[in-house]
Parts: C-alpha cells; structure tokens; sequence
C-alpha cells in the first residue's frame, strides 16, 4: 500500500512541476526512478496517465480524470501533515529566497533570525537580487515591493510599507514649493505613478513630469545614494532613513494620495504544493509583520 501510495504522489507531482526533470532537479530525485515509478503505476492500473513524445509527457484523458480525482484528497493531506509538522517544530528544509537588500537589512534580518530560532532544522539562503517579473527556477520564494507584475504568480500579502517622497536637504527642508520640484532631478524607482503633497502654503502640489521615465532603477539604496551625489528626489520606502544613512543629508515629503504605502509581496509557485519549510516561513514572516506592527510601525 505505502509503495502505490508513493507511486500516485510521484504522479501528482510530475504533474504539478510540469516534467519530470523539473520535479527531480527541486526534490533532488532520481529522474529514472521517477520514470519508472510512472510506469509501474499505469502498470498497475491498466490504464496510460501520459502520452510520451520524447522527453515531453501530457496527461491523457483518463489521466486529467485521474489527476482530477486525487488532486485535492492528496492536497488534504499534505496541509495536514504540513500543520502537524509546524506544530511540532520539527520541520528540515533548504530554502533559497530573494529580497530587495534594503528590505533585509532593514526588516527581514530580524524576521529570519526569530525564524532560525524557532525552526533551527531550515536552512535559508538569501539572494539580494530583484527578481520583480519572474520566480527564477531554482528559487523557492521572493519578496517584492509591490504587486506581482504578472497575475500568474501566487502571490501572498505580507505586509505594507510607508512610502514618502524623499529629496536631498539643502537647507531648505520646508521650501515645499512646485518650483523647488522643477528645480531638482527625480531618479524613478517606478514607472506610471502620479503624487501628490502639500506645499508650505498649504496647496495641493501634484507631480506628473516623470511618467515618461525610461530609466528606472530598482536598487533602493543606489537610489539613495544618488540623490545626495545629484540632489534629486525619488519615491522611496520611508524605512530607508531609519538605520544606514545620515538622516541630516534627507528630507521626507509625505503624500497625500494612495501612493503613501505600497504592499510587500511573496511570491511563489503553488497554493497546494507548498513544501512544509517554505510554508513555514511565509506564515511565519506574515505573523511577525502582523504582531509588530504597532511596536515597530516601520518609523
């Protein structure tokens, strides 16, 4: 029974990962093994799940039916073998995640590190690079700022961040005016977006001169940078004055529109496949954002 019960998740999950070759490289099996599993089960059952063209395998009409039958009860199974897992703490697992560097430094250092403490078993590698349009195919799960760019990603909210326009102190830290926007460079993080604040005579100013930008840059902290070399301003998380900076070289301009905080997202590959680690460690950075976010609110 353990054997054709083995056999039928080989099945789905081939299914899931869409080859077997993608199935074996993430679960680090035996892409003959897997094969031949395949090909006992159909054995077994007399029937043909795939029709096999060179590597290429599609599922057959009676495997869709078959597929279709199991895929929940297997699913039922696997959240609660997942729950039974996280409530015992006795979860191991390699994670590979990636983060915009600002974002771990200035909030997911101290997420991860709780994390480790209660989930010592689950190794967790953290690639800096800004996967924003795509999930890397050796990657289990990345943060971005914003909404997935693509609706076929499943994505998870985790959290919001304070977003302010932020611009080079010259001295002039009140002289909110439309001139002092004409007068200074905007270095565009994002692309599409119209601002608004008010000035120091209490007007509504609104910013629209850079939805044409053709140059974005997706390194917050270059940007930061930048704007001190080239006294300009951009539309930044708030967070990043926190810790790293001379707070005296920045100003924040606060908005006034829907603009003023954008969501954290985690992106991913399955709803019903999720491995338990990396369950683990969504509901885990969800939970810690939710419990802090009064004591830390992001200041």
């Amino acid at each position: 029974m353990k054997s054709l019960f083995d056999d039928l998740n080989y099945f789905l999950l081939v299914v899931e990962y869409g080859s077997i070759t993608k199935l074996s490289n993430k679960h680090n099996l035996s892409a003959t093994t897997i094969s031949r599993r395949i090909a006992l089960l159909e054995d077994e059952l007399k029937v043909e799940l795939f029709s096999r063209n060179g590597r290429q395998l599609v599922l057959t009409k009676e495997g869709r039916k078959f597929y279709s039958s199991l895929a929940q009860p297997f699913s039922d199974i696997r959240d609660s073998l997942d729950k039974l897992l996280l409530n015992n703490a006795t979860i191991t697992g390699n994670l590979l995640v990636s983060m915009p560097a600002f974002f771990y430094r200035e909030a997911m250092v101290k997420v991860l590190t709780e994390f480790n403490k209660k989930y010592p078993t689950i190794n967790i590698e953290v690639d800096t690079n800004y996967y924003k349009n795509e999930l890397p195919e050796n990657m289990d799960l990345s943060f971005i700022i914003g909404t997935p760019a693509s609706q076929d990603m499943i994505s998870r909210k985790i959290t919001e961040l304070e977003m302010s326009l932020i611009a080079i102190n010259d001295g002039n830290a009140y002289s909110i005016t439309q001139e002092y926007f004409d007068s200074k460079h905007f270095i565009a993080a994002r692309k599409g977006l119209t601002y608004s604040v008010i000035s120091q005579d209490n007007e509504r100013i609104t910013l629209n001169k850079f939805l044409d930008k053709q140059v974005v840059v997706n390194n917050a902290d270059l940007i930061l940078e930048s704007l001190y070399n080239y006294e300009g301003y951009s539309y930044l998380p708030t967070l990043l004055l926190r810790n790293g900076f001379d707070h005296t070289k920045f100003q924040k301009i606060t908005l006034l529109n829907d603009h003023s905080s954008i969501p954290v997202s985690a992106i991913y590959r399955s709803r019903s496949n999720i491995p338990a680690a990396l369950r683990a460690l969504i509901d885990f950075t969800v939970a810690y954002f939710q419990d802090h976010s009064d004591s830390d609110s992001q200041a």
